[in-house]
C-alpha cells in the first residue's frame, strides 16, 4: 500500500509530493534533503498492522499541505526495497529491483521468512528464553507451542538443546550462503574436544571466572532482540547479498529509512561481543594447533587473560591469520567503530553519507562512508556475529551439562 501526502519546507517553501509505501512492523522513519534549500526535512509513520491503520508522526523542518496545484516533485518512498538513485518519479521502487536477485524466488522466499522471524517468531522465542533461565520446561513448551503446536517435550536436557537449536535455525536465515563456514566452525570446536577435552574443560572454567559464562549468553539474547527491529531498517541491503556484484552495485542504491542515530549503538555492540567471542574461537585454535590455552600472537603466545587486555585493533590482526579469521572479518572495522563510539561520527542528509574521525597519537584523520556502505557493513557485521555465535551456544551448552552435539 502507498500512501500520498504533501507537504512544504517551512524554510523555503518548497512543496513535495510523498508517496511512501507502507513497510512492516511498528515505526518507520525517512529523510531527505529539501530540493529547494537542501535542509533536512524528516518524518515518521507509526503503524498499527492489526488495525490496518498508520498515522504520520515526527515531521522536522516541514509542513503537511493541501497545494493548490500538483507540485512537479515527487519523492517516492519504499522502506523495504532498495531506492534506486536515477528512479526520478517512477512510482515502485520494488518493480525495478525484484528481478536483481540470480535467483528472484529464492530471494523473495527468504526475504519474507526473515521478516516472519523478526515479527512472528522472535517475539515467541523472547518469552521462550525467559522460560529457559528459569529452567521452567513447562512454560516454556506452553510458549514454544505458538510456533509449532506439536511440540510436546518435557525432558530438561532435551529442551536445552531444542532451544540452543532453535536459535541456531534462527540465525541461519539472517547469515545466507554460510553454511560451509558454520560447519568448520562447529568441527574446530568437535575437533578441540576430541583432542584435548581438559583445555576445552579448563578454558570454559575461565570463562566462567571472569563472568562471561552467563553474560555472553545474555548479550547474544539482547542483540537478537534488537535486531528483530533493526533489521526492518537495513532489510534492503540483504538484496546485495543475492545479485550478481559483476553487474550491480550498492553505490546505485540508497535507502529510505535515514535512522543512523538507532544503528549507531547497535553496531558498537555487536562489534564488541564480537570481539569478546573472538577470545573463544583464538582459544579453541590453541588448543588444535598447540595442545596448550594459549592464543597464537605475532611472535609468542599470549595467556586468555592477555588476550583479553588487548586492543581490539590488535586482536583483529591476529584472528586474522587462523584457520577462523575470515569469519571474524567484522573486527577489521574497528576505525568506523571507534569513529561511532568516540562521537564524532555524523550523518549528512545532503550528501546521504557519514563523516567520522579517529585521533590517534599526534594523528587525526576524517574519512566517509555512503549511509547505504554503513547499512551493509551492519548487515554484514551480523552475518560475523550470527555464524561466530555457535562458539556462545556451545558454551552454553556445556554450562548446562549437555555432552555431544550441540547445534
Amino acid at each position: 500500500m502507498v500512501v500520498r501526502k504533501y507537504l512544504c519546507c517551512l524554510t523555503c517553501g518548497k512543496e513535495l509530493l510523498l508517496r511512501t509505501a507502507i513497510g512492516r512492523g511498528e515505526y518507520q522513519e525517512f529523510a531527505f534533503p529539501c530540493g529547494g534549500c537542501g535542509i533536512e526535512i524528516r518524518y515518521g509513520m507509526n503503524l498499527f498492522p492489526k488495525e490496518t491503520r498508520w498515522e504520520f508522526s515526527k515531521l522536522v523542518n516541514a509542513k503537511w499541505i493541501r497545494p493548490k496545484t500538483e507540485p512537479k516533485d515527487v519523492l517516492v518512498i519504499d522502506p523495504e526495497t532498495l531506492i534506486p538513485l536515477d528512479i526520478g518519479n517512477f512510482f515502485s521502487p520494488f518493480l525495478l529491483t525484484a528481478h536483481l536477485p540470480t535467483n528472484v524466488l529464492g530471494y523473495h522466499a527468504n526475504r519474507e521468512l526473515r521478516l516472519f522471524l523478526c515479527l512472528e517468531a522472535w517475539p515467541v522465542l523472547r518469552k521462550c528464553k525467559v522460560h529457559f533461565d528459569n529452567r521452567n520446561w513447562r512454560l516454556y513448551k506452553k510458549e514454544f507451542r505458538a510456533l509449532d503446536p506439536k511440540f510436546d517435550e518435557n525432558d530438561e536436557n532435551l529442551c536445552i538443546a531444542h532451544f540452543l537449536r532453535t536459535l541456531h535455525r534462527f540465525s541461519n536465515a539472517f547469515r545466507p550462503f554460510s553454511d560451509a563456514k558454520s560447519r568448520m566452525l562447529r568441527q574446530r570446536i568437535n575437533y578441540a574436544e576430541a583432542l584435548k577435552l581438559e583445555l576445552c574443560d579448563d578454558l570454559r572454567a575461565y570463562l566462567r571466572s571472569i563472568g562471561w559464562s552467563a553474560s555472553l549468553f545474555h548479550e547474544l539474547s539482547s542483540l537478537k532482540d534488537r535486531w528483530s527491529s533493526i533489521y526492518l531498517i537495513v532489510q534492503p541491503v540483504y538484496l546485495s547479498f543475492y545479485w550478481d556484484e559483476t553487474t550491480n552495485s550498492l553505490d546505485d542504491f540508497t535507502l529510505a529509512q535515514k535512522r543512523f542515530d538507532d544503528l549507531k549503538p547497535f553496531f558498537i555492540d555487536v562489534y564488541e561481543t564480537l570481539c569478546r567471542v573472538s577470545l573463544i574461537a583464538a582459544a579453541i585454535e590453541g588448543i588444535i594447533w598447540c595442545k596448550d590455552l594459549r592464543i597464537q600472537g605475532a611472535k609468542h603466545l599470549l595467556s586468555l587473560e592477555d588476550y583479553r587486555q588487548l586492543d581490539n585493533g590488535i586482536k583483529a590482526t591476529m584472528v586474522r591469520n587462523l584457520v577462523i579469521g575470515p569469519v571474524f572479518s567484522g573486527m577489521a572495522e574497528n576505525r568506523l567503530r571507534n569513529g561511532i563510539g568516540h562521537h564524532s561520527a555524523h550523518y549528512d542528509v545532503k550528501t546521504d553519507t557519514i563523516e567520522y574521525r579517529n585521533e590517534g597519537k599526534g594523528r587525526i584523520t576524517t574519512d566517509h562512508i555512503g549511509y547505504v556502505r554503513f547499512c551493509e557493513k551492519l548487515a554484514k557485521l551480523w552475518y560475523d556475529f550470527e555464524l561466530v555465535s555457535v562458539y556462545i551456544h556451545w558454551l552454553v551448552a556445556r554450562e548446562y551439562g549437555l555432552k555431544g552435539k550441540v547445534v
